[in-house]
């Protein structure tokens, strides 16, 4: 018989904890991780450097409509492939 347990965590320290289990000690069990996809805007204002450099950036450029920084897409990606 097949028993399932499902426990959502978040990795700390490069480990995944779950809280206790009430099974017998030496039971053989058998575990799947299921990594739950973010959201890109997520990620990028998760807290620290590079939310405050984009919300700044942001802020820059809503304060200075004028002042653009023009890329050309083609010739970003072939320099970040060869670096």
């Amino acid at each position: 018989m097949t028993m399932e347990i499902h426990e959502r965590t978040v990795v700390n320290g490069g480990r995944v904890v779950l809280p206790p289990i009430d099974l017998p000690d030496g039971t053989e069990v058998e575990v799947t991780v299921a990594v739950a996809e973010r959201e890109e805007t997520d990620y990028l204002l998760s807290p620290g450097a590079n939310r405050d450099g984009l919300l700044k950036v942001i802020r820059d450029a809503r304060e200075n409509p004028d002042r653009k920084i023009y890329v050309d897409i083609d010739e970003l990606k072939k320099s970040l492939m060869a670096s």
